[in-house]
């Protein structure tokens, strides 16, 4: 019995598994020799070195690498440095195979991602528990060889169309076994984490149209699972897209960072909820289209009265946030509710969607880091038309819809679109709460305030 198999008898047995057991050969944790041209490939290319990020799996990974997903793959990963060693038809022994077999020890990848089992249960090799110590074996070995490399295990993804057929279920019990081994950062620079209701219907359908044959992902399925993957993939390579930059508005902006700075240092009204953004969150002070009366009575309605502290400021983007959040001082305050709207302002100077997304998951995650236990309200950005320029709200739109991809291996955050209330019968911004097409006037902050009541109270309790 090997090292690998009694480790993770032992882990099942902890996690409450007793009635797991094992016979004492296991096709799926046993070398299983693979006779493919596509291998030698894997060799002369692994021989070759230079490789940042693995991807090992089957016939669904190398779909992504070398089918449907090629130009998706080639484009987010090529320039990473990236290879496959996955091949069709893999089982959980042909990868043990692979890792005893290829040139090794001529890479030393920083990030691997992997995907495998679907095989097992499909060509009626292994059970699912038989399988699920197959993927563990290939985790222990891939760790012992490069042990510092970061791990992005994928469960293994939904088959067949409907959620009671046999091959379905056998899935779910290989994830249900590999889940709380590797959950909650149990295993170090292992992250198990689940895309499959993406693929799905809420009734828990497969759609042709994300896998053709209900195991394999189309094109449409590999561009859902690059999306989903980018912010651990930026992570696992340690990478920093968008860089932290303060003073970006000079003496007046530096100005505000420390009144607003000093205010939760001092906390004397004791605050609950941090309000996080550019000038839609910094003009509920100082409103470009009403006397100040008119809209602070609703500021304090919605707001004040709760305990917010306005922390928006005019012309920010999402790195500018960055680098407010890491220079707050928030010791002295203890906020249960952190509401955060940026963005729009890096659309018309070109920085890149997922940079700009990755940067507002910074922003929540420094948030969370400094207050232990806030909950978060991610705002997608408002309709925007810039200088009357429709492309800009085209973007905007583009930019919101992989939004929730970034949060939502977050607890406690919630993606909320209250766009909709702003816009005219031609979906675009309307005028009446919007007069500038950027900025709330006070009926829009009404809008704004009263839609969001329910939810701010929810969360504050």
């Amino acid at each position: 019995m090997t090292i690998y198999r009694i480790r993770f008898i032992l882990i099942l047995f902890s996690l409450g598994f007793t009635s797991v057991l094992f016979s004492d050969e296991n096709p799926a944790t046993t070398p299983e020799p693979l006779s493919h041209p596509q291998f030698d490939k894997i060799c002369q290319r692994m021989a070759q070195g230079n490789v940042d990020l693995l991807w090992v799996g089957d016939s669904i990974v190398n779909g992504f690498a070398n089918g449907p997903g090629t130009k998706i793959f080639h484009r987010r990963y090529d320039h990473r440095n990236a290879m496959s060693i996955a091949i069709g038809g893999l089982r959980t022994g042909h990868v043990l195979w692979e890792l005893d077999n290829a040139p090794v020890d001529k890479i030393n990848p920083k990030m691997a991602v992997v995907m495998i089992g679907t095989n097992n249960v499909g060509h009626g090799k292994s059970t699912p528990a038989q399988t699920a110590e197959g993927i563990v074996a290939i985790i222990n070995r891939l760790k012992d060889l490069y042990p510092n490399m970061k791990i992005l295990l994928l469960e293994v993804f939904p088959r067949e169309p409907s959620p009671d057929d046999d091959l379905r279920l056998q899935v779910e019990e290989i994830n249900a076994l590999i889940r709380p081994i590797y959950s909650d950062n149990k295993v170090e620079n292992v992250k198990i984490y689940s895309i499959n209701d993406l693929f799905l219907t809420d009734e828990g359908h497969l759609l042709p149209e994300i896998m053709h044959d209900y195991l394999h992902p189309t094109e449409l399925g590999d561009d859902i699972w690059g999306k989903a993957v980018e912010p651990f993939i930026i992570e696992g390579l340690d990478e920093k897209p968008m860089e932290a930059v303060g003073e970006q508005g000079g003496d007046d902006w530096m100005a505000r960072f420390n009144e607003k700075n000093e205010l939760l240092k001092q906390n004397e009204r004791g605050y609950q909820i941090l309000m996080l953004g550019d000038s839609i969150t910094h003009y509920w002070e100082i409103s470009a289209f009403d006397e100040q009366d008119a809209l602070t009575p609703i500021w304090k309605r919605y707001y004040e009265d709760h305990g917010a502290i306005n922390l928006g400021i005019a012309g920010d983007q999402t790195q500018n946030l960055v680098w407010r959040v890491e220079h707050y001082d928030f010791s002295n305050v203890h906020p249960r509710l952190a509401i955060i709207l940026i963005g729009v302002n890096n659309i018309p100077t070109g920085h890149p969607f997922e940079s700009t997304a990755y940067a507002t998951r910074r922003i929540v995650k420094i948030v969370r880091e400094k207050c232990p236990g806030i909950k978060v309200i991610v705002l997608k950005c408002l309709p925007y038309l810039y200088m009357g320029r429709i492309e800009y709200q085209m973007m905007v739109d583009d930019y919101n819809k992989i939004l929730p991809y970034y949060f939502r291996d977050i607890e406690n955050v919630e993606l909320i679109d209250i766009g909709d209330m702003y816009r005219d019968e031609d979906n675009l911004v309307n005028t009446d709460f919007f007069p500038d097409r950027v900025h709330p006037n006070r009926d829009g902050y009404l809008l704004w305030g009263e839609r969001l009541k329910s939810k701010v109270s929810e969360m504050l309790e």
